[in-house]
């Protein structure tokens, strides 16, 4: 198993899944006061 951690600029090809995440921060309301994802520009 390789356990390098390799970090890498967003692109708006990870973007979905991040907004995945986000919503479900929106979701549970305690990881955003926010209550709309953002799109890719912002």
């Amino acid at each position: 198993m390789d356990s390098t951690l390799r970090i890498e600029p967003l692109t708006a090809v990870h973007y979905p899944e991040v907004a995945a995440i986000y919503a479900a921060g929106i979701a549970t309301g305690n990881a955003t006061f926010a209550t709309d994802v953002p799109d890719w520009p912002a």
